[in-house]
This record gives C-alpha cells, sequence and structure tokens, in this order.
C-alpha cells in the first residue's frame, strides 16, 4: 500500500524494489502499525546431500517481519521438486523442515550474542 504510507526508505541492500532489498515504511497515525519493517530471502537448493536422491531443488522463502514487542516473526515456505515421478512422504518432508529449521536457529543464536555485527 504505497499510496498509504508517509515514507518509504531503503535501509539496506539491493536497489529500491530488488533482491536484497530492505525498506523501512512509516504509516500515517491510526493506518495501519506506525511502522513496518519486512526482509524477504529467496533462494534455491540445487546441490547438497540434504537433497538425497529424490529432489531435484528446494526453493525456500524467509520473511522476517516486524512485530509489536519489538521482535520480529519469521515466516518459512519451502518448495520441493521431485525428480520424476518421485513423492515425497512426511517424515521426510518434515525432516527436510527440521533440517532448515536447525541452521536458522544457529543463525539466530549467532546473531543474538553478536549483535555489534548485526545491521539495523
Amino acid at each position: 500500500m504505497p499510496h498509504s504510507a508517509k515514507s518509504i526508505e531503503r535501509v539496506g541492500g539491493g536497489d529500491s524494489v530488488g533482491i536484497g532489498c530492505i525498506r523501512h515504511t512509516n504509516f500515517p497515525n491510526g493506518l495501519m502499525p506506525s511502522t513496518l519493517r519486512t526482509m524477504c530471502c529467496k533462494y534455491t537448493l540445487i546441490k547438497g546431500d540434504v537433497l538425497w536422491d529424490k529432489l531435484e531443488k528446494i526453493c525456500y522463502e524467509i520473511k522476517f517481519e516486524a512485530s509489536e514487542d519489538g521482535g520480529c516473526v519469521v515466516k518459512l515456505t519451502s518448495e520441493y521438486h521431485t525428480q520424476g515421478d518421485v513423492e515425497l512422504n512426511d517424515d521426510e518432508i518434515k525432516a527436510g523442515k527440521e533440517q532448515a529449521m536447525g541452521l536458522y536457529k544457529a543463525c539466530e543464536v549467532y546473531l543474538t550474542a553478536n549483535t555489534d555485527h548485526v545491521c539495523t
């Protein structure tokens, strides 16, 4: 809703709308939250042991959205592309999610312990 925003400023990353862009949006009082900061990261895993012999690739989309308590809400979407007619069962999908979450938890621990290296 850019037409409703009081201001939108790029605070990091790529160009104003492209890959790596981080924007800070200010809304007028009473319209939405007063500020909103969202970061989205998309990447595709095309090689590695995590693909087993069943997957061509896995596409990930991770969104970090500011929450009212000063923290953030992380939303992760995974899209599995199988090789041929292969189907994944629920246990395999669960194992893949656990592996991905382990990586993000490790990043969270590192960033929390090393706040002097975090861009704001």
